[in-house]
């Protein structure tokens, strides 16, 4: 199972709505689906919405008997669609994956059905692939130097996308955390992933150290992705700063979104040292 990146960290909110939105959709579904190209499917949780006053337990709100397929769509000729059933893992409540590839540049519809709920449907279109540029200029050790950027990435042009979302991840299970002087110490310990997003036509980054949690081996990565999550996301920063609380989904039948993105190849890894 791959790794999860730092998108997906806030579709854990998704089971919680706020009490107004409860009254109004007591039971519904609520699906999180990140397709990845040239990956495969595995990252689409289906759970059922709960009130955000009573203790949210994973294993209890996750749906285990939903039907979910995705549908890989022919644009040319619709008898040539490919649809996979997805399969349950029961190590994980509520995860539904495939061993099918993700193809970019492709359409793909979501549907999950479960007995008692509204049918969820959506679609997302993939990225295409794409590659970093400047691999090599990356040294193999980085010193912390909280005066001067941390590092830079350029990348080609993908294709099919909404944004890009430049990404910087510790790969190390027991790194220590660089102190940051905009973080509480009592606080709780920052992701191991934290990104920044980027216009669709920009080749080009800049990555300050306030992105950069921890010392020792450091990934960094750029990633394409399509309209959906970014749309949500942008909602979620507004709805938490201002009266906004109606969110607005890509899903059709429930709560959540379906997402894809591509991964830029030669991502360089460094060791980023005190």
């Amino acid at each position: 199972m791959k790794s999860f990146s730092l998108i997906l960290i806030s579709f854990f909110i998704f089971g919680c709505e706020e009490s107004t939105q409860i009254n109004e959709k007591p039971h519904q579904l609520v699906v999180s689906a990140f397709l990845v190209a040239e990956e495969k499917i595995d990252s689409v949780f289906v759970t059922q919405l709960e009130d955000m006053l009573s203790f949210y337990d994973p294993n209890t709100a996750a749906v285990q008997n939903a039907n979910v397929t995705i549908t890989l769509v022919d644009q040319t000729n619709s008898a040539g669609n490919i649809t996979y059933t997805l399969t349950h893992d029961a190590s994980m409540p509520g995860r539904y994956y495939s061993p099918a590839i993700v193809q970019p540049m492709k359409k793909y519809l979501l549907s999950v059905e479960a007995p008692g709920f509204p049918r969820v449907t959506g679609s997302t279109s993939v990225p295409d692939t794409f590659s970093i540029t400047n691999k090599n200029a990356f040294p193999d050790t980085i010193t912390y130097n909280s005066n001067s950027p941390a590092e830079y990435i350029g990348w080609t042009a993908s294709r099919n996308h909404a944004y890009y979302l430049c990404l910087i991840t510790c790969l190390d299970a027991n790194a220590g955390e660089i102190p940051n002087q905009f973080r509480s110490k009592d606080g709780p310990k920052p992701g191991n992933t934290s990104g920044i997003f980027k216009m669709r036509d920009s080749y080009f980054a800049e990555l300050p150290w306030l992105l950069v949690n921890y010392y020792g081996r450091t990934q960094f990565s750029v990633e394409a992705t399509d309209s959906n999550y970014f749309d949500y996301f942008k909602q979620q920063i507004v709805s938490n700063r201002s009266e906004l609380h109606e969110i607005q989904y890509s899903l059709q039948g429930g709560l959540g979104v379906v997402s894809s993105s591509a991964r830029a190849h030669g991502s360089p890894i460094v060791v980023i040292k005190p």
